[in-house]
């Protein structure tokens, strides 16, 4: 596996290599920079390992959900996730520091982390060059603007910015069940 950090790649591609499995990969070519693997079929804790780290989501909460992210094996959360009701959110650190989740565009198939200012990281649904047997798999490319102030947790929010698009899609998709 490769350090994202030192990526001199701008965009790279979560895939799903098993329609039916929840595991995703972030590649470049044949360069694997992090797995995201989710522990069970139906629940939401998923771990992302890297070579810069390892951390764990978990949804938590039902009136007031919230994302709990932590170091892989830990008791200790390093950020939260709040969402907000009509989509979007924030991750806030411990230290105070903050950065949100938002569409970056009318369809929401495009959503970005961003201090505020400016996204630096984006992920778009699907994968350029996208085949027909990826139609049933949850793809996203990652594009990758260089930010000093989020460079130490750049792997852990890369993983986090998938793992929120695939709760959305679950979420949609639950939706879409129930309403039949």
């Amino acid at each position: 596996m490769k350090t994202l950090r030192t990526c001199r790649e701008t965009t790279l591609s979560w895939v799903q290599p098993k329609t039916m499995e929840r595991r995703h990969e972030l590649r470049h070519g044949d360069f694997l920079y992090a797995v995201l693997d989710f522990r069970s079929a139906l629940g939401t804790l998923a771990v992302v390992e890297s070579a810069d780290g390892a951390w764990s989501f978990k949804r938590v909460g039902f009136m007031h959900p919230r994302v709990s992210i932590r170091v892989a094996g830990s008791e200790r959360d390093v950020a939260e996730f709040q969402p907000k009701a009509f989509g979007g959110g924030i991750v806030t650190f411990p230290d105070g520091g903050t950065c949100l989740w938002k569409s970056a565009n009318f369809w929401s198939t495009k959503w970005c982390l961003t201090d505020g200012d400016s996204p630096f990281l984006e992920f778009t649904d699907g994968l350029a060059g996208g085949k027909l047997s990826d139609i049933f798999k949850t793809q996203a490319m990652m594009t990758m603007h260089r930010s000093t102030r989020f460079s130490t947790s750049l792997p852990m929010l890369a993983g986090l910015g998938m793992y929120l698009l695939l709760l959305q899609a679950e979420d949609g998709a639950g939706a879409v069940v129930v309403t039949s």
